[in-house]
């Protein structure tokens, strides 16, 4: 009886030293290295739809220029897909373009309002 309960004492001694070592090992296998400066990254979205909306936000550092007047102060994005009340708010405002639901190899996505051109 004193064996028994000596073996059955080390098996959860064991499986409780199992479960700690376990524990604490896998904290720093999922653990992520954290970078000491800030990242730069880019996230491409296709146009149109509510990802537009951080697209847009990220154009204003890409802002193209025209190819005719080469400048870039009138020039604006081409939006495609189900426009959102967001999309066609600033469509109102001339701020975007809404190039319809389709988008196909050959759209354009940017559009010049001072040449009224669409590359």
């Amino acid at each position: 009886m004193v064996r028994y309960r000596l073996t059955r004492q080390l098996i959860q001694f064991i499986i409780s030293l199992f479960v700690a070592l376990t524990l604490s090992f896998t904290g720093q296998a999922f653990a992520q290295y954290c970078p000491d400066k800030n990242l730069q990254y880019w996230q491409a979205f296709p146009p149109g739809g509510e990802s537009d909306l951080s697209a847009r936000h990220q154009q204003l550092l890409i802002k193209k220029k025209c190819p005719k007047c080469h400048k870039n102060d009138k020039v604006i994005p081409i939006i495609y897909g189900d426009p959102t009340d967001r999309v066609m708010n600033l469509s109102f405002r001339n701020e975007v373009v809404t190039g319809g639901c389709f988008t196909f190899e050959d759209s354009k996505y940017w559009y010049c309002k001072r040449d009224r051109l669409e590359f």
